[in-house]
């Protein structure tokens, strides 16, 4: 019987211990001392919506994924005749250009001349070329050092490269 006593007056004496130090413990000392600070309210949590990126966030954008201006050369078809895409003006709002058709001679071929305009990001290029009435968008992506561009133009399944030269 003095061995459950000893033990109860031992749990008492923990129990009494434990709510001690959860009242008056160290974090609810430091607590008290400290005012509790505001609370934001969610219009202040909330960041501000961007709506224009400085143009100099848009060059350096523009530098990062690389640059497109200069010729590119499509791979000739079996006739010989390729299309070619020159890339006149990039800036960080995308590029701007013209495309037409030359024979393997790197004679121009009549008919087909049309105006390009796309945009690159993180690697991957979209283009429209738009002739004859007709809009035609490829995308794909830059590979070979950025000097190759490999895609497909939208409802053709066959690859459609351009070399730069």
């Amino acid at each position: 019987m003095n061995v459950w006593r000893g033990w109860g007056i031992l749990v008492v004496v923990l129990l009494v211990a434990g709510i001690g130090l959860w009242t008056f413990g160290p974090s609810r000392a430091v607590d008290a001392a400290q005012p509790p600070s505001p609370q934001p309210t969610a219009e202040a949590a909330r960041p501000a919506p961007i709506t224009a990126l400085p143009q100099q966030v848009r060059a350096s954008l523009a530098e990062a994924s690389g640059d497109l201006s200069g010729r590119w050369n499509g791979t000739p078809g079996a006739d010989g005749v390729r299309e070619v895409v020159v890339i006149e003006s990039q800036n960080a709002d995308g590029f701007a250009g013209r495309a037409f058709f030359e024979d393997s001679s790197g004679a121009a071929v009549g008919g087909g001349q049309g105006s390009v305009s796309g945009g690159l990001i993180d690697g991957q290029v979209t283009f429209t070329i738009t002739r004859d009435n007709r809009e035609l968008v490829w995308t794909g992506w830059k590979t070979d050092a950025g000097r190759t561009l490999t895609g497909r133009f939208d409802g053709n399944s066959n690859e459609a490269t351009y070399r730069k030269e």
